[in-house]
């Protein structure tokens, strides 16, 4: 469970314990956790939120219990304040990330992801300003669902959403 005022230390296992959001993206919190269920609100981040396994990202959850939620994506809301990559990075080619491609489980859902701006020239020539999906093998194994991408740019491909594989 992930909230705006979670602790990365956190279990995650519930609101009482939730966890910030890039602990939880990046498996800080067990291998076998495969889903991460943002409480509605607005997260942002100086440097966008990334992870590189398969995973389930959901927003729109109360805080009420640890199922109660809202698929109305304008409720739970992911978005950056810097210009080096996009919002979501779902990016499994880096040298710290596993070698195969993603599972045909990630998915990313309910959620609004807006104010990406990638300017950055390094980072995948400036692709994606809102999510990118980059993976091994050429497949990005992803399930978009009820998203709202708004009010992002890049300096390359994809103000919104670019998807590549990688061979």
């Amino acid at each position: 469970y992930v909230t705006r005022d979670g602790v990365a230390s956190n279990s995650g296992a519930d609101g009482a314990n939730a966890k910030e959001v890039q602990a939880a993206l990046s498996n800080a919190h067990g291998a076998n956790c495969t889903e991460s269920r943002l409480k509605q609100g607005t997260y942002t981040s100086a440097s966008g939120y990334r992870f590189a396994r398969t995973l389930v990202m959901q927003g729109g959850y109360t805080g009420a219990d640890a199922n109660a939620r809202s698929v109305d994506a304008s409720l739970t809301v992911l978005t950056s304040t810097g210009s080096d990559g996009p919002v979501l990075d779902i990016n499994n080619i880096s040298p710290n990330s596993p070698s195969a491609a993603l599972g045909r489980d990630t998915a990313v859902k309910n959620l609004t992801i807006a104010g990406g701006n990638n300017q950055a020239a390094l980072s995948f020539n400036g692709n994606g300003g809102g999510l990118r999906c980059i993976s091994r093998g050429g497949k990005c194994n992803l399930t978009l669902r009820a998203l709202i991408i708004r009010d992002n740019t890049a300096k390359g491909a994809g103000g919104g959403i670019p998807l590549e594989g990688v061979g």
